[in-house]
């Protein structure tokens, strides 16, 4: 009889060659490096817990048929425990698509965590998660770009569908120039403020003074963070990692940020947080260190709490997929992320991934 249970050790050679039959593109180039991957992320993170399992999905032959991944995470609301879990790896064979998602996801939301996060949905999964009482929160589906760089943007864009690329070099010049002839539009603004490499321990004390009594944030503790930063180091096609904190004139500490340096000079920020309210501030450091780095663009998901600081004419805004979708049976959990009052990184979700 068709069914789900709890995913197992054993069952990971069978959900390779299930997503090798579903997924054409993967990040890891084996199917051993993909099962160690996969025993790694669900058997081995430092949040495991019995209690959060992913799951299989069996067809009445009893072959592993579908699958979905889950991992258990730390927050909390003000100074309150809440148990988050984030669901990752949603497939389903073809020729068992229909009920087996939807029993999936219902065993995922009958659960013992507070709140369930899903951020990389795509239209379909996220039609499925809607039909079973999940919400899509179009806060944390909206992205930003900062055009650093905007005759070589340009030019990379044209590139895209079909001009020369000798015009990059050319752009390149174009770019340095205009930095020159018009330094109030084309320069970042050199900040008055001190970047620093990030303190990791520090980070997780920095964590605890973000947000009110009624925001959500994410629980690091010190391994916890540093085994998120090497899963991320290992996705090698991101770029290497730059981890900044950003110091004021006192030399005290008002934030940080974490952004990939990738080989196509695009900067992804993978988490950015402010403390004391100098969001300006560290969104400005920000620009200014990635464009000294060379990068042509800044990228990010919104942070509803930087809102302020995304203004200008080198500023673009898309609501579009990888969809966020949250389900909970707590309303003041689902309020927090309606109103943007949740600290959602990139660490925080599905983005940091490789599989």
């Amino acid at each position: 009889m068709a069914g789900v249970r709890a995913f197992r050790p054993e069952d990971i050679t069978a959900i390779v060659r299930l997503r090798r039959k579903i997924f054409h593109l993967t990040e890891q180039p084996s199917d051993a490096g993909l099962a160690a991957y996969y025993h790694r992320i669900f058997f081995e993170n430092p949040w495991r817990d019995d209690a959060f399992p992913s799951f299989v999905y069996e067809d009445a032959r009893g072959v592993q048929a579908g699958f979905l991944g889950v991992i258990p995470r730390r927050m909390r609301l003000g100074d309150q425990a809440v148990r988050a879990a984030v669901s990752t790896e949603l497939m389903v064979d073809p020729a068992e698509r229909g009920i087996a998602g939807f029993m999936l996801l219902r065993a995922f939301f009958g659960g013992p965590q507070d709140v369930s996060i899903s951020d990389r949905a795509n239209p379909t999964a996220r039609e499925i998660l809607e039909r079973l009482g999940g919400e899509t929160t179009l806060w944390f589906s909206l992205y930003w770009v900062r055009v650093l760089c905007p005759f070589e943007y340009a030019a990379g864009r044209l590139g895209w569908r079909g001009f020369p690329t000798l015009t990059q070099p050319l752009c390149r010049l174009l770019d340095g120039a205009a930095t020159r002839i018009l330094p109030g539009r084309y320069r970042e603004r050199r900040p008055a403020t001190i970047a620093r490499t990030l303190d990791r321990r520090a980070m997780v004390e920095y964590m605890s003074r973000l947000g009110g009594k009624d925001s959500l944030v994410p629980v690091y503790d010190e391994a916890s963070f540093r085994w998120l930063l090497e899963r991320l180091a290992e996705r090698h096609a991101l770029g290497p990692l730059e981890e900044v904190e950003v110091l004021d004139e006192a030399g005290a500490v008002i934030g940080w940020f974490i952004y990939a340096f990738g080989p196509d000079s695009r900067a992804e920020v993978v988490q950015m947080a402010a403390l004391d309210d100098r969001h300006p501030d560290v969104f400005t450091q920000l620009c200014y260190h990635a464009w000294q780095r060379g990068a042509i663009t800044v990228r990010g998901r919104l942070d509803p709490q930087f809102v302020k600081c995304f203004t200008g004419d080198r500023l673009g805004f898309t609501l579009a997929e990888p969809w966020t979708l949250v389900h909970s049976r707590r309303p003041e959990l689902l309020a927090a992320f309606h109103r943007g009052d949740v600290f959602l990184s990139r660490l925080d979700g599905e983005w940091w991934l490789g599989f």
